[in-house]
């Protein structure tokens, strides 16, 4: 399978903390969201352990600041920040937290390929894609491991939506919920104007 490396030019981030690995997630069947919750850590509580979880663990973080620790790498996740964590990865708290946080996590499959680096990655699908007739196009997703976020509301309410529709007895909410993760995804991603000149270049390498 052929893998092309790009050059990357960095979004403006305020914080210099915030890590410069880059999640490369092949949409070619879309990640499927599969669960959901918001907790609160009360003064000196920690995030247990887990390894080998199976699924992307996306945090946002509404009060306070995590501290967790994923491949021997410690992140601060502050208010209005988010950080993925790979499904295969050990995570943990390196540090209790120092007064009431909450946050949001979402756990979310796929079966495609992905690649954690500091430069995105265009990853192309093991199965065939024809090219006699019309035909989708091949995507790969770019999400920041490590972002602050910029437009907050949406963020946070397609989250509260999505949450809320898994309490529905409804067998159809899976598309809405889908969509509404797949907008999520986008609200992520790095944009193309973050792309330099050279991308096209190094897709046909």
């Amino acid at each position: 399978m052929q893998r092309s490396l790009i050059k990357f030019k960095p979004a403006v981030r305020d914080d210099m903390q915030l890590s410069p690995l880059i999640f490369s997630i092949l949409a070619n069947p879309f990640p499927i969201f599969i669960e959901g919750n918001i907790e609160t850590y009360h003064q000196r509580s920690h995030h247990p352990r887990r390894r080998n979880l199976g699924y992307f663990d996306l945090i946002l973080v509404t009060k306070g600041t995590l501290f967790l620790e994923e491949n021997n790498i410690q992140y601060e996740v502050k208010k209005n920040e988010i950080l993925l964590l790979a499904p295969n990865h050990l995570h943990f708290s390196y540090e209790e937290s120092e007064a009431d946080t909450s946050f949001y996590w979402l756990h979310f499959y796929t079966e495609t390929e992905w690649f954690e680096t500091t430069n995105p990655i265009f990853l192309n699908p093991t199965f065939k894609i024809p090219q006699l007739h019309f035909h989708n196009k091949v995507y790969t997703l770019h999400i920041p491991k490590h972002q602050k976020i910029t437009n907050v509301s949406f963020t946070v309410d397609t989250i509260k939506k999505l949450l809320q529709n898994t309490k529905e007895n409804d067998d159809f909410i899976f598309f809405e919920n889908q969509k509404l993760f797949i907008d999520l995804l986008k609200q992520l991603e790095i944009k193309k104007e973050h792309f330099n000149t050279s991308q096209e270049l190094a897709q046909s390498i």
